[in-house]
């Protein structure tokens, strides 16, 4: 019948139970299946000592947990050699590394935790690329308003030409100063005041938010005055 259960884990408690028990440094180590592992017939109990150390922290390095048998014996035999017919006179079981300790219900439990964090996180992703996905669209829809046009025509090339006389039609009565005085200030003929006013009353209509647009390509004109000559040089065509 195989010897499942040990008495001590570890090269510490084996060398504490030989210390304590044995009188001669005889001893010998075998496994549940009756094979010698190793021996010593040494007189020295020092030899012995250090023997059983060395072997046991060999297993113990390696994970070697199978359960040994350490027996002592009283006399040295005459071939040298142990044999399971030699006289044994004590024995300690031991392992020499711990059983791992398995937890199949709390690693079931933890296995449905990740998944469940999974889970969690792919939803999560998923709600941030729908958001994403509706930013992307909101940046690529046409801005309202002039300003849209002028943004258009300056990103690319093709609508540049397409958009040019909804430009010229637009940009051509507003890109005069709005007051009188700012005209004769600029060298601004004054006769365009009523062309002025026109244009804005016709740009209401048409246009919701003309005064920022108004303010932006103002703004361009001091910030930007090449993308604003630009502009001024396609309604001059």
């Amino acid at each position: 019948m195989a010897i499942n259960k040990a008495l001590g884990v570890g090269v510490n408690s084996v060398l504490h139970w030989f210390e304590t028990n044995a009188e001669h440094p005889y001893f010998s180590v075998w496994d549940t299946k009756k094979t010698i592992l190793f021996q010593n017939s040494a007189d020295d109990m020092d030899v012995a000592v250090q023997k059983l150390s060395e072997n046991i922290t060999a297993a113990e390095q390696n994970g070697y947990n199978d359960v040994l048998i350490l027996k002592l014996h009283p006399k040295k035999e005459k071939s040298g050699y142990v044999t399971d017919k030699s006289e044994t006179i004590a024995s300690f079981t031991f392992r020499p590394v711990e059983l791992p300790q398995y937890q199949p219900y709390q690693q079931y439990q933890q296995n449905n935790s990740s998944n469940a964090i999974l889970e969690k996180l792919t939803g999560i992703e998923s709600r941030l690329n729908a958001i994403e996905e509706e930013d992307i669209e909101e940046e690529v829809e046409q801005p309202k308003g002039i300003a849209g046009y002028v943004e258009t025509l300056l990103q690319n090339e093709q609508i540049q030409s397409a958009m040019a006389g909804i430009v010229t039609n637009f940009l051509g009565k507003i890109l005069a100063p709005k007051m009188s005085n700012q005209m004769a200030l600029a060298g601004i003929p004054e006769e365009q005041d009523e062309k002025i006013l026109l244009a804005i009353n016709i740009l209401k209509q048409h246009d919701e938010c003309l005064g920022d647009d108004l303010i932006k390509l103002s703004e361009m004109a001091v910030s930007n005055n090449g993308q604003f000559n630009f502009l001024l040089s396609m309604l001059r065509k």
